[in-house]
């Protein structure tokens, strides 16, 4: 029996324009997703979630011929909430690609592992940036710019908590969201390219902020940032709510995280753990330099 795992994520500043091939900061979580593979007489998904498991499915069974096809039965532990924009699809990806190769006996390197989980990647979501899954794989914070390839930099972290909380469910898939949001650029993109570039700057202002440990800073960078995001059309009213709510229990900022259409809001606050206390289902993500 062998077993891997990796984290899940938020985009702290940057999500969506980054698929515009504009800068994103984004954050491990404390969160994981765990893989299990053990042998078996055929290689087969041996616990399926509650949605998406068909194309997961789909995605290991193609997986499985990069390493010669092995007789294994997989299962799928996750400590994150699916569809949540927490970086489940690709902590599953990265901690899969990890697991089958321990069970192939293969080594690999960082640039393997992330080939192959955004093989996995494209599987759910269609045509992802790639930050998720990088974050996953590295479990470091990262500043992404995608691109041929796509550059990658180690974040300076001086010290940071956020709350992670649930605006309830999405009101359509990462995939449709992303879609969505293209066929609005073809028809617009005069409009959507200076919002972009709007998030972009965000996410490089944010840099210097996380490295200083100026909460001031980041707290109006992460709320501009999920004005902007209101503009794009992926926040709902149920995370406008929720952003309200957080912000008048003292949060500095506060944001969408991910695809939007629901799902996870991150909030900065001075006391994080008390925040948390008073929502259903939040939890604290620390990060900080050794």
């Amino acid at each position: 029996m062998v077993e891997a795992r990796a984290p899940g994520k938020v985009i702290l500043l940057g999500e969506h324009a980054v698929v515009y091939g504009q800068p994103a900061l984004a954050l491990p979580v404390q969160r994981f997703v765990t893989v299990r593979c053990e042998p078996a007489a055929r290689f087969q998904l041996a616990t399926k979630p509650i949605i998406g498991g068909d194309a997961l499915e789909e995605a290991l069974a193609e997986l499985a011929q990069e390493f010669g096809g092995p007789k294994l039965a997989v299962h799928i532990a996750s400590e994150l909430p699916l569809s949540a924009g927490l970086g489940s699809s690709a902590a599953v990806a990265v901690a899969s690609v990890r697991a089958l190769a321990l069970g192939a006996n293969r080594k690999l390197d960082d640039a393997q592992l992330l080939a192959l989980a955004e093989s996995m990647e494209r599987r759910f979501h269609g045509r992802p940036s790639g930050i998720d899954h990088t974050t996953c794989a590295l479990g470091t914070p990262i500043s992404f710019l995608k691109g041929e390839p796509n550059r990658v930099e180690k974040l300076r972290v001086k010290k940071l908590a956020l709350v992670i909380a649930s605006a309830g469910p999405r009101d359509a898939s990462t995939r449709e969201k992303v879609l969505g949001l293209r066929a609005e650029f073809e028809r617009d993109s005069r409009r959507l390219e200076p919002l972009f570039a709007e998030i972009g700057a965000l996410a490089t202002t944010g840099m210097a902020a996380l490295a200083r440990g100026d909460d001031a800073e980041l707290g109006r960078l992460m709320n501009e940032n999920q004005k902007l995001l209101t503009k794009l059309g992926v926040s709902t009213e149920a995370v406008d709510s929720l952003c309200v709510k957080l912000t008048k229990l003292g949060a500095r900022g506060v944001k969408l995280t991910g695809a939007g259409g629901g799902g996870a809001v991150i909030a900065l606050h001075d006391e994080p753990e008390r925040l948390a206390g008073e929502l259903p289902n939040a939890f604290v993500s620390r990060w900080e330099d050794a």
